[in-house]
């Protein structure tokens, strides 16, 4: 089978989906989230947001945000590919 060609490859990227949030526990272990499916891209980080405001930006390699959310707080979480920024995640409620 020959190699595809970089446009045909481009076409096949899209968007990773969502994350889904683990956690999000003021006092014990923060916010984390599940690695979602990339869609033919390596992931390159995640936005963080509280609030629908952008709070981070954290590398792929993590799947955590180490900084204690604000109890009562919604937290988002979106992953990033060559395609761009994926859907947010659904937004979950710090305890």
């Amino acid at each position: 089978m020959p190699p595809m060609n970089n446009r045909l490859m481009r076409m096949q990227r899209r968007r990773p989906d969502a994350p889904r949030i683990l956690t999000a526990n003021a006092v014990l272990s923060g916010l984390s989230w599940s690695v979602p499916a990339s869609n033919g891209a390596r992931l390159t980080f995640y936005r963080v947001y509280e609030n629908g405001t952008l709070k981070a930006t954290v590398s792929a390699s993590l799947t955590a945000y180490p900084v204690a959310p604000t109890a009562g707080a919604g937290y988002e979480v979106s992953a990033t590919n060559a395609a761009d920024e994926g859907r947010k995640s659904k937004a979950a409620v710090a305890t």
